[in-house]
């Protein structure tokens, strides 16, 4: 819950609480994962107060997070019709939550709102008292803007990627577009936090999207410099030939900010797990893809994605045993999830992918197979 300003009245509930007390409790719960009562809460403070931006705004986000798709658009747009020049999380959420180009405009208002508060903040002086807590504020609103100007770019590449499916490919002049277009904004945020290593796995997306599968894997090989290190355990010589790239990802030499004496923050999940992803695509920092995958798996082991992904990267090393040990963890956390919270298409796939390493392992064991090699499924 951010700090409150002004001295504004708020409604009574009939308990004797206000609306504002009702709103803290609401937070307090979301943050517990007691999604009902926080339901319940934020209800009550808008009945209190309809037209309030923050309410609704954090209400918004709250059905956005707990996987009320229309009640959560039907709200957010609320709260930027009652304020529209403010509060860059509403417009993100509904970023997120809309497709195409509503999807993209609401993504630069946040944007452009988020810029606007920044030159705000740049433009303040600071005392000697408040001198390190404006400067704390500058930062979160570079990383905040940085990290949003990313979510602009994947959308823009996404729309792009819809366009070329249906044109059947991505012609010279469509990247090219695409190029322009993305370009500015991750370079823009790459200026804005130097540390995230967000931008450097978005540009590594836009090369590969068109076509510039070598530039992607450099820039994905500098966005694992700044926050992957491999584990003691993680070492080897398996997929050796990317021995010499990927010299010491973390270390003080590579100039990558995880240097030897740093613990940097791992990214969120679900940017380790596109990490991941991108890596097998690429075929390349085998090593690195296993680690990363363990990672994921040691902090949440039941999520079916992650095992089809380190089966897919077992069989590509010929370690069918593992692989199909991946496949079958992968099924039974699918079967834990149940039929709403598993994806089928994962599910087909891990199903797939385990009887054609069944039928692999009936022709006898399998040496090892070099990095950019693939079994014959």
């Amino acid at each position: 819950m951010g700090k409150k300003f002004g001295g504004k009245k708020h409604a009574t509930h009939k308990a004797g609480l206000s609306a504002e007390e009702i709103f803290d409790d609401a937070e307090i719960a979301f943050m517990q994962d007691d999604f009902d009562t926080a339901r319940s809460k934020y209800i009550q403070a808008l009945k209190l107060e309809p037209e309030n931006p923050e309410f609704l705004s954090a209400y918004g986000a709250f059905l956005s997070e707990t996987g009320s798709r229309d009640e959560a658009v039907s709200v957010l747009r609320k709260a930027a019709e009652v304020q529209p020049d403010a509060g860059f999380e509403k417009y993100m959420y509904l970023g997120q939550l809309l497709h195409g180009e509503l999807a993209e405009a609401a993504l630069r208002r946040g944007v452009d709102i988020l810029r606007v508060d920044l030159d705000r903040s740049n433009a303040l002086i600071a005392s000697p008292d408040t001198e390190d807590e404006l400067a704390s504020h500058r930062a979160a609103l570079s990383s905040q803007l940085s990290s949003s100007l990313c979510c602009l770019a994947e959308e823009v590449m996404s729309s792009a990627a819809a366009a070329a499916e249906e044109a059947g490919g991505l012609g010279p002049e469509a990247a090219a577009r695409l190029t322009s277009a993305v370009e500015p904004l991750l370079a823009e945020a790459r200026a804005l936090d130097p540390a995230s290593p967000e931008p450097f796995q978005n540009a590594a997306q836009l090369a590969l999207q068109c076509g510039r599968a070598d530039a992607a894997a450099d820039l994905l090989r500098q966005s694992l410099g700044l926050w992957y290190r491999p584990g003691a355990d993680e070492g080897g010589d398996e997929g050796g030939g990317d021995a010499d790239e990927e010299e010491d990802l973390g270390s003080e030499d590579s100039g990558s900010g995880a240097g030897a004496g740093d613990e940097p923050e791992p990214p969120s999940f679900e940017f380790r797990f596109e990490t991941a992803r991108l890596l097998l695509e690429l075929d390349v920092e085998r090593d690195s893809t296993l680690g990363v995958l363990g990672g994921l798996l040691e902090e949440n082991d039941g999520v079916p994605s992650v095992h089809l992904l380190l089966a897919e990267a077992l069989t590509r090393g010929g370690e069918y045993d593992d692989a199909l040990e991946a496949a079958e963890e992968g099924l039974a956390a699918a079967a834990a999830l149940g039929r709403e919270g598993a994806e089928p298409d994962v599910v087909t796939s891990l199903e797939e992918l385990r009887e054609e390493l069944r039928e692999l392992m009936r022709h006898g064991p399998a040496e090892p197979m070099e990095e950019g090699s693939q079994p014959a499924l």
